[in-house]
């Protein structure tokens, strides 16, 4: 009868790794190679995919930040997610995703409730750097003496990105989300100390490009 029973547990346990893998191979495609991505992590991170099935799968795993990807390696094959319907939480290198819709949105527990951050980072164009520093909205054609080798044209120019962050917020104030973007939307969300929050975001000096500031700036509007 014990034997039975260990029996029984073994394909219970081998049963959910098949349902669970089978879910992780149906939920992957391979990235385009021309997509541009700006991952969130310097380097992929242990990680672990909880399906809404209870069932789970870990793996070394990255965040898309510019396209709203869970990402993962597989081999020398940079692999996505999809089918974010079918999972629960996402676990990136003991950071927090859940999909919402069609979206991920991170989850950061502060001490006073947990402030969800949707990242949207975007490479944008600032122009074209010339030899001497100098960045220019258009290509100058103008050739002088230094630009040239051996009687061909070295090309100086490059192209300039700036990273752009576009991130919104979102904090739930009973069963209503809020969504903060800036400024107006924090005081509006919180009306009733709107000079106390003017004086954190003041001498704090919080910007909406920084990410960890605003997420400083909602903590300390939750435990008002």
């Amino acid at each position: 009868s014990a034997l039975f029973s260990l029996t029984l547990e073994s394909e219970a346990i081998m049963i959910i790794r098949i349902i669970s893998f089978v879910l992780f191979i149906l939920c992957i495609q391979e990235i385009p190679a021309q997509e541009e991505r700006i991952l969130l992590f310097e380097n992929y991170e242990k990680g672990t995919i909880l399906f809404k099935n209870r069932s789970k799968t870990h793996t070394l795993l990255n965040f898309d930040a510019s396209n709203d990807n869970i990402m993962f390696k597989q081999g020398n094959e940079e692999m996505i997610l999809t089918n974010s319907n079918q999972v629960d939480t996402a676990y990136i290198g003991g950071r927090k995703f859940i999909p919402i819709r069609n979206i991920y949105l991170e989850c950061i527990a502060t001490k006073h409730g947990d402030v969800y951050v949707h990242w949207n980072l975007k490479n944008t164009y600032k122009g074209k750097r010339g030899a001497y520093g100098m960045t220019t909205q258009t290509k100058v054609e103008s050739i002088n003496t230094a630009q040239m080798n051996y009687g061909y044209y070295e090309n100086q120019y490059v192209d300039v990105y700036q990273l752009s962050n576009r991130n919104e917020y979102y904090l739930f104030k009973g069963d209503k989300p809020i969504v903060i973007r800036n400024e107006k939307n924090v005081l509006k969300a919180f009306p009733e100390h709107q000079d106390k929050i003017k004086e954190y975001i003041k001498e704090n000096d919080v910007e909406f490009s920084t990410t960890m500031k605003v997420v400083g700036l909602l903590e300390y509007c939750l435990g008002l």
